[in-house]
């Protein structure tokens, strides 16, 4: 039990150390992608929903009467909030690897500084020991961990809303069955956070 706290800890704290490094790189930057993701994790559900409508409005089609103007501009809305929510989801992907691009670069840039100003405040004596020269090049393996690991957890945090948002629909429907999906939905989160272990271990190696 010990061991599995103290991995958890571990892991709580590098992901606490990958947001600090991220928030003083650039606030803009994160700010920018956490928005992003809540808006890509809610625009699927906006088109779920709207599509229903229009499958409902299609149903019902023999009892509306089409050639009213009502009629033709509500379906016309319909047609038309999908292709803007459409076009909005792709269009803040393309957003998304822009700001992401750039702040994996200023990431690395920002522990490199780190890096180098630790070095600067060390004795000389250190520069002749190959385990400084180690440890500097596992620190420079670890900031390229951190800039993945930094994906990974938005990627976390927008299936978490979804998580949320479906939750939330179903529960409405059946709670027992929102309950049964969380419960065989647990392997999965087990399987997400070892594979953000893993993804870290294989950088830094």
């Amino acid at each position: 039990m010990d061991k599995v706290i103290k991995k958890a800890k571990e892991f709580l704290g590098i992901i606490g150390f990958s947001f600090r490094v991220s928030w003083i790189t650039s606030r803009k930057y994160l700010m920018v992608r956490l928005f992003i993701e809540v808006l890509i994790a809610g625009i699927p559900f906006g088109i779920i929903i709207l599509n229903k409508i229009l499958i409902d409005y299609l149903v019902n089609l023999p009892d509306i009467k089409v050639d009213s103007i009502n009629g033709r501009n509500y379906f016309i809305s319909i047609i038309f909030l999908m292709f803007v929510l459409n076009v909005m989801y792709g269009l803040l992907g393309k957003i998304k690897d822009y700001c992401g691009s750039m702040h994996k670069e200023l990431i690395g840039k920002e522990i490199e500084i780190q890096i180098a100003e630790q070095s600067a405040s060390l004795d000389l004596s250190y520069f002749d020991s190959a385990k400084f020269y180690n440890e500097m090049n596992n620190a420079k393996k670890d900031s390229y961990a951190l800039e993945t690991l930094t994906w990974i957890l938005m990627d976390m945090i927008r299936s978490g809303i979804q998580f949320i948002i479906s939750f939330a629909a179903i529960c409405k429907h059946s709670p027992i069955f929102a309950f049964i999906i969380i419960i065989a939905g647990i392997p999965s989160v087990f399987s997400e956070k070892r594979f953000v272990e893993v993804i870290y271990r294989w950088q830094k190696n």
